[in-house]
């Protein structure tokens, strides 16, 4: 094996051909690795933004296309004594998704990346038509606007919502 944390001791013993010995004590001192840093961090087949740079920047952004469902997070420590978590497959939420990329180097110290990778919404999600019956929108609708009143007859026991999705 190789040396621990903390003191270790070599000791040589020399032995003359007349019998004399002496005995030499060399007490090496091993300190557990501190970096807690990557090499590399990418994500398979994409480019992260900004350019990676281990020990100033954190935080990095990517943004997919709406039709891919999943990504490759790829992180190399500096340090083969060094812990990764968070790497690996993932998959992808429309949206923002946050990936958290937690390393320990070996005496415990901590460092935290994180991925922001955006999917956009596959298409278009308004509607060409929104009509209730019976009553009116209020106010008259619009693809643009979200929020409508109705106001029905008196004793009505129903609402009907017709609505047709833009292409």
């Amino acid at each position: 094996g190789g040396f621990v944390e903390g003191e270790n001791t070599v000791t040589i013993n020399v032995k003359t051909k007349t019998g004399k010995e002496k005995t030499y004590t060399i007490t090496a001192k091993a300190h557990a690795d501190s970096n807690p840093y990557l090499d590399e961090l990418s994500v398979k087949d994409h480019t992260i933004t900004p350019t990676f740079e281990s020990t100033s920047t954190t935080t990095y952004l990517l943004t997919v296309a709406s039709n891919v469902n999943s990504i490759y997070i790829n992180a190399v420590p500096h340090s083969s004594t060094t812990t990764v978590e968070g790497d690996g497959a993932h998959e992808l939420k429309y949206g923002n998704n946050t990936f958290v990329i937690n390393t320990t180097a070996e005496d415990g110290t901590p460092f935290t990346y994180r991925i922001v990778v955006t999917r956009p919404a596959d298409g278009n999600s308004k509607l060409a038509t929104l009509e209730v019956t019976p009553g009116e929108l209020d106010p008259i609708f619009k693809p643009s606007v979200l929020d409508y009143d109705v106001v029905l007859p008196a004793k009505s026991t129903y609402i009907r919502v017709n609505a047709t999705a833009e292409s």
